[in-house]
């Protein structure tokens, strides 16, 4: 897929990270057409990066579960190009949100990326640390036919296992063979394994497994571990595989007086 930017103006738009991807089999420890945005011809540069073995070049910035639908049309008119959701967004609003901003857009212009409506377990800061060895794969299955009727689109680009923590969760064939059935239908064209917690291991497991595409981490300057997962990513790239940087600017966490949130 050619992922085609959009003329943009001279106004200079956020910028977020992003990169990564590939696909093959459950092996390692897991068990175990090169593309392009097209030309630039605006009056400023954007940053591109190509999506690990897959090939696909992207913009540096994305743009995650914003509400504004106004925005979102905007940041993909200012040259954004890959948009993140989730089933469980919003009650899942956020995609049907997302659809009515597609259905006029070639389907080439943007990526998208999703992830299963699945019975997360949370842990403290209400941010799911491991989704856990339980889950009914068949709601992989499922849950991405209703994004899909959502997106009003026939594929999502990055289909996400997200909230993994746990190496034994990273490598659970039972998801993976979900995750490789709806790769191999056409319903996503790559997979993706997302980590808060236990980032570094999550992000080496996941590179060696040879399986997943896209690595999802978060990465900033609250970490104290910020190093390891810096190392982490590295060896990753060198794998091939890509990496999207989330909670960049460390999310939204309560003051020092625990009595109202600071972004």
């Amino acid at each position: 897929m050619i992922i085609k930017t959009p003329r943009t103006s001279r106004r200079e738009f956020l910028k977020v990270g992003f990169a990564g991807i590939a696909g093959a089999s459950i092996l390692t420890r897991c068990s175990n057409n090169q593309t392009s945005p097209g030309n630039q011809s605006r009056d400023r540069k954007i940053v591109f990066r190509t999506l690990g073995r897959t090939g696909l070049r992207l913009p540096v910035v994305s743009m995650g579960s914003t509400y504004g639908i106004d925005l979102v049309r905007v940041a993909l008119d200012e040259g954004i190009a890959y948009i993140h959701t989730s089933s469980g967004y919003a009650e899942r609003n956020h995609e049907r949100l997302l659809g009515e901003v597609f259905s006029n857009r070639p389907r080439d212009s943007f990526a998208i990326g999703t992830s299963p409506d699945l019975p997360y377990v949370y842990g403290s800061g209400d941010r799911s640390m491991d989704l856990g060895l339980n889950a009914d794969p068949d709601l992989i299955l499922k849950s991405i036919e209703g994004s899909l009727q959502r997106l009003k689109l026939d594929y999502v680009d990055i289909y996400w296992l997200l909230s993994i923590g746990r190496v034994e969760t990273a490598c659970h064939e039972p998801y993976m063979r979900a995750f490789e059935q709806l790769k191999k239908s056409g319903k996503t064209r790559f997979v993706g394994i997302g980590t808060h917690s236990n980032e570094p291991e999550i992000i080496r497991t996941a590179a060696e497994s040879g399986f997943w595409d896209v690595i999802l981490t978060a990465y900033n300057f609250r970490q104290t571990h910020r190093v390891d997962v810096r190392e982490a990513i590295r060896q990753a790239a060198e794998a091939g595989i890509g990496v999207v940087a989330m909670k960049t600017q460390a999310g939204v966490y309560w003051d020092r007086t625990r009595l109202g949130k600071s972004i």
